[in-house]
């Protein structure tokens, strides 16, 4: 009892080929299909970077379906998309949140407005902070967060 289910929404590439629930196209499908209060999203924004969706539209949406938050952000690299296009590789990069290019304020402006109440946490992908330097990138993004919800 009290137990929610929260889908990811990863997109689907070469290593996540099952996952269904990567945009809000799909989101509304499975809701509509299983019309239950104990299924969600794990809503993770840089997904949504990288695929080109709107972060802050499918947030509003779909609000009252986010059970879990990773704070992840995502960097573009227009110049190398450019040449390289969406299937190309090297064009995008996660990032410890506020180092990429996802707004924090407006998410964590839409969270009070949607009346988030569960946990965030920081999902630490960032290729520039690895290895000895993956704590400092905690603390970073930590302290990039923290400034925004006091």
């Amino acid at each position: 009892m009290g137990v929610k289910i929260a889908l990811e929404n990863c997109p689907c590439m070469a290593r996540y080929p099952e996952n269904i629930a990567f945009n809000p196209v799909w989101w509304e499908r499975i809701f509509d299909a299983i019309p239950s209060e104990a299924l969600g999203l794990e809503f993770d924004p840089s997904h949504l970077v990288v695929t080109g969706i709107d972060y802050l539209k499918a947030l509003k949406d779909f609000g009252s379906k986010i059970f879990h938050f990773h704070a992840k952000d995502a960097e573009i690299d227009r110049e190398a998309l450019r040449n390289c296009g969406i299937y190309g590789e090297g064009w995008w990069r996660f990032r410890i949140p506020g180092l990429g290019d996802i707004n924090w304020r407006k998410i964590f402006s839409v969270l009070l407005d949607v009346g988030y109440d569960y946990a965030m946490v920081i999902e630490h992908e960032d290729p520039v902070f690895r290895g000895e330097r993956y704590d400092e990138g905690l603390r970073r993004g930590l302290r990039y967060l923290r400034q925004l919800v006091r």
